[in-house]
């Protein structure tokens, strides 16, 4: 990586830490949106009409598919979505090194959640990360329907 583009990113992680979380949560939902989309959007849609549509069937069996480890907390209600590795390619660089990108991945899960099921209103919250110091990420996620 040159030294400019390492710099830049730097610059980057300054001006992120300086934005409120609204602010972050509008800067990255774009970011989200094409990242799922040239990437997992289509085998979570797969999985999710194998599961029968079911988020409780869908999130008790994501780790037999290997995107990510799911668990029902209270049925048809809330989940948790949990990753062993960072799956973002800016950090697996050394782009980032700041969990602030970790928005992306939090706006991610509710762009995928939107996708499965139209007019769904959800509520997604970053748990823990690994670039936070945490083993591993963690969302929990909260239908509001």
């Amino acid at each position: 990586m040159s030294e400019f583009v390492n710099e830049w990113f730097g610059w980057f992680e300054e001006g992120m830490a300086s934005i409120d979380e609204s602010q972050k949560s509008l800067f990255f939902s774009k970011c989200a949106y094409n990242c799922v989309k040239k990437g997992v959007l289509n085998l979570y849609k797969e999985f999710y009409l194998e599961c029968g549509e079911d988020f409780d069937v869908f999130y008790s069996n994501l780790s037999s598919k290997g995107y990510g480890f799911g668990e029902v907390i209270a049925q048809n209600k809330t989940y948790e979505l949990a990753f062993s590795e960072c799956t973002c390619k800016l950090s697996k660089q050394g782009y980032v090194k700041t969990d602030q990108i970790c928005e992306c991945s939090r706006q991610s899960i509710i762009h995928i959640m939107k996708s499965l099921r139209e007019n769904i209103n959800v509520e997604v919250e970053k748990v823990s990360t690994i670039l936070g110091g945490s083993d591993e990420c963690r969302f929990s996620i909260k239908i509001l329907d």
